[in-house]
């Protein structure tokens, strides 16, 4: 762990820490601990493949949330003219303000007859 550390030019506790942390709150150890000696677990070992996987989930989700805006959100409602007519009225009137956005060039409103 000393030299894993070393190489990264953090402490060998700042290194081992996140790791405990995350076998902590797995529940079991990923790391087999020697006097001078340190081997990935089996599980962990055959867990492996799906890591980077995971590490690309976790850096979209966390895109997503940074750039998220509830202005730019989009409701559609696909429903004849008529009831979209009548209802949507009622909808805009119980909808809170902070729901409630103007068309404006980048938002619109639209009805598609078909």
């Amino acid at each position: 762990m000393i030299r894993a550390a070393a190489r990264r030019n953090i402490t060998q506790l700042a290194f081992s820490r996140p790791i405990r942390g995350f076998e902590n709150w797995l529940g079991v150890d990923i790391l087999k601990r020697g006097a001078n000696r340190i081997e990935i677990s089996e599980a962990l070992a055959a867990n492996e493949p799906g890591g980077p996987a995971l590490i690309e989930r976790i850096t979209s989700l966390k895109a997503r949330i940074v750039r998220f805006d509830p202005a730019r959100s989009i409701i559609a409602i696909a429903a004849q003219h008529a009831l979209v007519s009548s209802v949507l009225r009622s909808i805009a009137r119980h909808a809170p303000r902070s729901a409630l956005i103007a068309p404006g060039p980048d938002r619109s409103l639209t009805s598609t007859a078909r």
